[in-house]
């Protein structure tokens, strides 16, 4: 890939979480969470949700790879199954899982809908791991190092919360808007060093998949 098109590349990926982030402001404040009120919380209203979800956070990438041609080898690089040392670090959080069902013994926050189980646990994980750790965290790593490219990525994750956070009052709450910001942060760095070190989005979809649903 010569240098003007990496710098295209970047450009792209910089230009679709700007739309990313004004959608999401869009979404969770000028609309006040639209989907919720209009959209049944039941089996088939979660996944109606879902698709719109998937429509704004992953078809303008899926149209970008498609007229770069290589879709396909995009999406094979990334969901092949591969095993590295790496996966060793999904114990931990297994591990809180297994404390947390001897605590409650049931699913937190899940308890009585769907909606929470589709979205959150089952489609998120898939759809934010391939746009950030898939997509901004490679598309980066053409021009930056990885250690560069995998805290920006963490920023953006967090930051990309930041619409959310103000519908939930967090931006009330200083001290706990930044703890929560730190942790996404974190967990996104984690996220994308299992991304690299497995080369595939299987272990940081699972891990995203755990923290949900906790």
């Amino acid at each position: 890939m010569d240098i003007n098109s990496k710098r295209f590349t970047i450009n792209f990926a910089i230009l679709f979480y700007i739309f990313l982030f004004l959608v999401r402001i869009l979404d969770n404040d000028i609309f006040g969470n639209w989907e919720n009120v209009h959209i049944s919380q039941g089996l088939f209203g979660s996944w109606i949700w879902v698709a719109i979800k998937f429509s704004y956070w992953c078809i303008p990438i899926l149209v970008y790879l498609l007229l770069k041609n290589n879709l396909g080898k995009f999406i094979k690089n990334r969901f092949a199954f591969k095993i590295r040392p790496a996966y060793s670090l999904l114990i931990i959080p297994l591990w809180f899982i297994v404390l947390l069902a001897e605590a409650h013994f049931r699913i937190p926050k899940a308890s009585s809908t769907y909606f929470h189980i589709v979205t959150s646990v089952v489609t998120t994980p898939f759809i934010e791991e391939f746009v950030f750790r898939g997509f901004i965290l490679s598309k980066l790593l053409e021009k930056y190092s990885f250690i560069r490219v995998n805290l920006y990525q963490s920023l953006l994750f967090a930051c990309i919360h930041l619409p959310y956070y103000y519908e939930l009052g967090k931006f009330n709450n200083f001290p706990l808007l930044l703890g929560s910001l730190i942790y996404l942060g974190f967990f996104a760095y984690v996220s994308g060093y299992l991304a690299k070190s497995t080369k595939s989005l299987y272990p940081s979809i699972v891990l995203h998949a755990i923290n949900n649903l906790l």
